[in-house]
């Protein structure tokens, strides 16, 4: 059987920048879309081997009274403002992403044996830091103020510190825009980054 050719588009930006609402405009447009968060979420409910050690790592108390994880007091302990807070968060990456990695690779095997071309959007908060951009033609990054993001995060329902916490754990943002092939600029309208989505994918096809 033919294999299809796939245009990977690796997925970045700062922590609550609108990188959802980019996939969902690529994907409107005809791509896939690979979300590692969701995988991850997932996994985290739904594989043995990867709960059992998740458990194991944080302690019976990220278990909720119907067995399922809790991922708020997960996130608590591998967020948390102790040295230990980092460490653990190091630990739980090690345990999620080669799952993920396997997940995200089963899911492009599958669009390739459809023997179509077609463009793939991997939206991956961590795509650089995992080093899974090497997968990537092209890198998106999502340009967006601070006080942009900032109130996308209160929207989530996410503190000042919570959030900071998180972006700590990340590559800085000028970082990640220089590692980017492309860039959204998601400064002014909804309107405007969806017409900025369309041209990209149209260049794409």
């Amino acid at each position: 059987m033919d294999r299809a050719k796939l245009t990977i588009i690796g997925l970045v930006g700062g922590i609550a920048s609108g990188k959802s609402l980019v996939a969902r405009r690529m994907e409107a447009r005809g791509a896939y879309v690979i979300a590692a968060d969701r995988i991850g979420h997932e996994l985290l409910q739904s594989d043995p081997g990867v709960r059992r050690q998740v458990v194991a790592l944080l302690g019976d108390s990220v278990v909720d009274g119907d067995g399922s994880l809790d991922r708020s007091k997960i996130a608590a302990k591998v967020f948390g403002e102790q040295p230990a807070s980092r460490q653990r968060l190091q630990q739980l990456e090690a345990i999620l992403h080669p799952a993920i990695l396997g997940e995200v690779e089963r899911q492009l095997e599958a669009i390739r044996q459809r023997a179509k071309p077609a463009i793939v959007v991997l939206d991956a908060p961590l795509l650089l830091e995992a080093g899974w951009s090497v997968q990537c033609d092209e890198v998106v990054f999502v340009d967006t103020p601070h006080e942009r993001r900032e109130l996308f995060a209160k929207q989530r329902g996410w503190s000042a510190a919570e959030w900071e916490q998180r972006e700590l754990r990340q590559l800085p943002i000028a970082e990640k825009r220089r590692r980017a092939t492309v860039l959204l600029d998601n400064s002014g309208s909804l309107e405007d980054l969806e017409r900025q989505v369309d041209q990209l994918m149209a260049q794409w096809q």
